[in-house]
């Protein structure tokens, strides 16, 4: 039986919801005892339970995921009537914790960010396959078009939305967004970085 301890790093670079859950609760009942532990651990938790539900075969429903490709919808094909995308953003980013993130507490923000970045890189992991996001080896031609695909993905979460919706005229809601890019985009550099360290026609052996 495993018997170790994790720190709060295991915890927000950890993907399977499954294996989260069994860090998180390690990590609670360890308290402010980790090395690394948040000011406010119950606030990870929360964010845990409103991220995550359980399906009726007891699999592990991400809802983050969810929001994240209606953003990604909403970037490439806006509706005729902006005021209904606005709605739709805040709607989305609501449901992410980032609506009315400026009055956040920064302790919260900080870990509200790094549970969206936990999001942002399963859904890139999981777009280039399991095998890609176990071992990170050079990629292949058919994953050089799974990561060309991403890459618009990411730009219609993110820059897309901010060029195509009049958000001038919802100051709080443009700077909820801003939040979101920051922290998707931090991801998804590291992410290409990781790509780009061997070239894709390198032999991987």
């Amino acid at each position: 039986m495993e018997n170790r301890s994790y720190t709060w790093e295991d915890y927000y670079t950890e993907f399977r919801p499954g294996k989260r859950k069994k860090i998180l609760t390690s990590l609670l009942e360890e308290g402010n005892g980790a090395e690394d532990a948040p000011k406010d651990t119950a606030f990870a938790a929360q964010l845990f339970e409103t991220r995550f539900t359980k399906s009726s075969s007891g699999e592990y429903v991400d809802r983050y995921m969810a929001v994240l490709m209606d953003m990604m919808n909403l970037g490439a094909h806006p509706p005729l009537f902006k005021k209904a995308g606005l709605k739709r953003l805040r709607e989305d980013l609501d449901s992410l914790g980032f609506s009315g993130s400026s009055a956040m507490e920064e302790s919260r923000l900080s870990m509200l960010c790094r549970e969206m970045e936990n999001a942002a890189g399963r859904y890139l992991e999981t777009c280039m396959g399991d095998s890609y996001g176990k071992y990170f080896g050079a990629i292949r031609p058919s994953d050089r078009k799974r990561f060309d695909r991403i890459q618009g993905d990411v730009r219609n979460m993110t820059v897309h939305i901010s060029e195509r919706l009049p958000l001038e005229q919802d100051p709080e809601l443009s700077e909820d967004l801003e939040r979101f890019c920051r922290t998707v985009l931090r991801y998804y550099r590291q992410f290409s970085a990781r790509i780009s360290e061997k070239d894709p026609d390198e032999d991987d052996d």
